[in-house]
């Protein structure tokens, strides 16, 4: 074996050890914050996160917090109600894992339940539908 070939062979040998070596950096990279919910906010001016004022106030709240969303399961101009509420709430309720979101279809109770919950009724004369969802908040039970 001459010097070329034990070089080649040493090369390939360190370049394998180091590819196995970093794929198990990587694996172990991916294992440790598989769990972890870290998030930025890289919008202008952070439009996406909450304010110190609002931490506050969630800081200062009580017991648990409940959030009914009464809304449509589905809404032909904006899609799936649900899910735009769950997004809208997921970052009050990071700041408070206390605070629960209950959505309720108002197709399930009537139009006698919307008015016990004081929710509009249809406007026939805009032929509008009323607000897409209202919320009620209290405090207390979850």
């Amino acid at each position: 074996m001459n010097a070329s070939q034990r070089l080649q062979l040493q090369m390939l040998l360190q370049n394998g050890i180091f590819a196995v070596l970093l794929v198990a950096a990587a694996g172990l990279g991916i294992w440790l914050v598989k769990d972890s919910r870290v998030q930025w906010d890289l919008t202008a001016g952070q439009r996406n996160s909450l304010s110190d004022a609002t931490r506050k106030v969630l800081e200062n709240m009580k017991g648990p917090l409940k959030i009914t969303a009464y809304a449509t399961t589905r809404d032909a101009m904006q899609g799936n109600l649900r899910q735009q509420i769950a997004e809208f709430v997921a970052p009050y309720q990071r700041a408070k894992p206390d605070l629960n979101l209950a959505d309720l279809a108002l197709t399930l109770f009537g139009p006698e339940r919307g008015v016990e919950l004081d929710i509009p009724p249809r406007d026939a004369a805009q032929d509008r539908p009323p607000p897409d969802f209202a919320y009620s908040a209290s405090l207390g039970q979850a």
